[in-house]
């Protein structure tokens, strides 16, 4: 029998050529829509595309395994319908070449198709993920050691200050976790040269243009906006016929003492025109700018919290328990939330940071530079033995279809057109773990820089799990704030009705 489509599903299907951010709940029939989507892409119209012309990513080898096998399933129940028909006939051929892949396989076809144009050996071997951490621990061991041999007064200040004693194990994961950290940029070298300033300031007043702390304040802004939206969420459940209304005066005097300003100078100027991350602004604030939101989450410091009325059965004989305690809870939540992050801002907090900085100041340079060295020193153990590990596969991609210049720019190259002309469009797939080389990498083949937007984004924020692996879900989030419903460039669609879970389930969770 065949699916009922919803009305929002229904757009998903039939929305062309323009990029297309889909947020869908678990349960919502992600994979059933976008097989369909495929397959009437593959079927329909006027001059239906042959298959290899789509580039569909998904996030591992069973979840492609399993979308190949269901696109080739659909058009052999069409092929049924419709026997004489060639062009799909086609489809049933070309399909198992088809890129239905990871975006590490799409990586390893694009080097093993393209590999004379970056000088790599195509008889290339991918560790997995136990091989290469072990490789790297071993390069990064004997490197440490020729440092220590070499007594070089840098590094000794460099491994005292951010290990003192005799333990260097804490420098070692230092140097692991700021390289893993500069391989999901686009630009690893360039992005750890940058980081060098980071801690360079020479008067109190500077600390508040460093990036540090800009995204320290920016991230505790996002947290009190979070809390501004909790209290407008606790006066609906307030509002409710069987809500704690007792509480909604208190809660509204509250919000306006405590996240009133949020409304005001200087975060409105920040928020003008930006709906998405704030973090994305660390670095571009004035000095001015910064320590005015300081100086607002100081404020908070004296911040005082009422005592919420008793709600006695004989006046609110209505009230739920349920939606009381869930009032209650969250406000002590935040209560002590702020109480927490007050006591970080302060004026006696703020000659702690620049003292801090400008000790740091060195240690943090010589951490960069080590970590550059042992970049190095890694690539070269993996030239030698002909391997790559994942993140390479991703960065040498990039250079077949970039170039890369020095101010930290880059320009398409042939490959990267001829990918273009051939890819109608591209489909991804947990869009919410993707991380800022993928996002680059996939754009970059997409035709948006030559105004034809072609992506086609599917994903669920609530669902990301790959922050330990370096997924930004921020760049889901991002496009989330900016696209729009029905907008002819860049459209938003909601897949929010779930059709696995009961009502009562999906209450409780939300």
């Amino acid at each position: 029998m065949a699916i009922q489509f919803t009305e929002k599903q229904t757009r998903v299907l039939e929305a062309r050529d323009h990029n297309i951010l889909v947020s869908a709940a678990a349960g919502s029939g992600k994979t059933a829509v976008l097989v369909e989507r495929i397959v009437r892409m593959i079927s329909e119209g006027e001059r239906p595309l042959d298959i290899d012309r789509l580039l569909v990513v998904t996030f591992t080898r069973a979840a492609a395994a399993q979308m190949r096998e269901r696109i080739a399933r659909a058009v052999s129940d069409r092929l049924r319908e419709d026997p004489s028909n060639a062009h799909l006939r086609r489809q049933e051929t070309l399909i198992h070449n088809a890129q239905i892949t990871t975006i590490d396989s799409f990586c390893s076809y694009l080097l093993r198709n393209n590999f004379s144009e970056i000088d790599l050996d195509p008889d290339f071997r991918v560790m997995d993920q136990t091989e290469s951490e072990l490789m790297s621990a071993d390069v990064l061991d004997s490197f440490l050691e020729e440092c220590y041999q070499q007594a070089d007064p840098a590094f000794l200040e460099c491994a005292a200050y951010f290990c003192p004693g005799s333990d260097d194990r804490g420098l070692q994961k230092m140097i692991a976790d700021l390289y893993t950290m500069s391989s999901s940029r686009p630009q690893p070298e360039f992005w750890l040269k940058q980081r060098r300033e980071d801690y360079h300031v020479e008067s109190k007043e500077e600390i508040f243009t460093s990036l540090w702390l800009q995204t320290g304040i920016l991230q505790t802004l996002e947290q009190l906006e979070d809390m501004d939206r909790q209290y407008s969420d606790m006066l609906e459940i307030c509002g409710e016929p069987d809500g704690p209304e007792g509480y909604a005066a208190l809660l509204t005097l509250e919000q306006d003492s405590l996240f009133g300003k949020l409304r005001q100078e200087p975060v409105l100027s920040i928020r003008q025109g930006h709906s998405g991350s704030l973090l994305q602004l660390a670095g571009s604030l004035d000095a001015e700018q910064a320590k005015a939101v300081w100086d607002l989450i100081s404020g908070l410091g004296g911040a005082s919290f009422g005592r919420l009325p008793a709600l006695g059965k004989k006046r609110y004989p209505n009230v739920s328990e349920s939606k009381k305690n869930r009032v209650k809870d969250r406000r002590a939540a935040i209560k002590t939330k702020i109480a927490s992050i007050c006591g970080k801002y302060s004026e006696s907090s703020a000659d702690l940071v620049f003292h801090t900085m400008r000790a740091a100041d060195g240690p943090l340079r010589e951490l960069v530079d080590l970590t550059l060295a042992y970049a190095e020193r890694y690539r070269q153990a993996k030239r030698e033995k002909n391997l790559l590990d994942f993140p390479d596969l991703e960065h040498y991609a990039l250079q077949v279809l970039l170039d890369f210049h020095e101010d930290g720019t880059c320009t398409p190259r042939p490959a990267a057109m001829e990918y273009r002309r051939h890819f109608a469009e591209i489909l991804i797939d947990e869009y919410q773990d993707s991380n800022d080389v993928q996002e680059l990498l996939l754009r970059t083949i997409s035709t948006e820089d030559e105004g034809r937007n072609n992506r086609f984004m599917v994903g669920d924020v609530k669902q990301s799990i790959y922050k330990f692996r370096l997924a930004r879900p921020e760049i889901f989030m991002e496009k989330f704030d900016t696209y729009r419903p029905l907008d002819p460039r860049t459209e938003r669609i909601d897949l929010d009705q779930n059709f696995r879970s009961r009502s009562q389930v999906l209450d409780s969770v939300n």
